[in-house]
C-alpha cells in the first residue's frame, strides 16, 4: 500500500507538531496506509483541537495547541504557554479567556 499525502508525514525520524494522543495512531496508520475496518478510538493526526489528559487524583489537563491548563492534586490550577515554555517550568495566572474557554472545554468532556 502507498502512504496518502498528509501534513504529519508518517516516516522514520519524522516530526509531527500537530496536537495528537496515543489513541491515535492506529487511526493515523490505517487511513495513511487506505485501510478499512471497525470505529477505533482516536483520531487521524492533525485533526484534534483539543487533548485531554485524566491521571485521576493526580492532575487533570487539557490542551489545545498552545496552551495548558492542568489542575493538580491539590486542585490549583496552572496555566501553560507552551509555545514560550515547553518545560512547564513558569505557570501563568489561570485567569482571563484562554484559561477560561480550555476549563469550559474540560468541564464539557470530563465533567470537572
Amino acid at each position: 500500500a502507498i502512504l496518502k499525502e498528509h501534513p504529519c508525514a508518517v516516516v522514520h525520524g519524522g516530526v509531527c507538531n500537530e496536537l495528537a494522543h496515543v489513541s491515535d495512531l492506529l487511526p493515523t496508520f490505517r487511513d495513511r496506509l487506505g485501510l478499512s475496518g471497525p470505529p477505533v478510538e482516536g483520531a487521524i493526526f492533525g485533526t484534534r483541537e483539543t487533548v485531554f489528559v485524566d491521571s485521576g487524583p493526580v492532575q487533570v489537563a487539557v490542551i489545545a495547541q498552545r496552551w495548558k491548563l492542568l489542575r493538580n492534586g491539590a486542585g490549583a490550577e496552572e496555566l501553560y504557554d507552551l509555545q514560550l515554555d515547553p518545560h512547564e517550568i513558569a505557570p501563568l495566572p489561570a485567569t482571563g479567556p484562554i484559561a477560561a474557554y480550555l476549563r469550559a472545554e474540560r468541564v464539557s468532556v470530563i465533567g470537572n
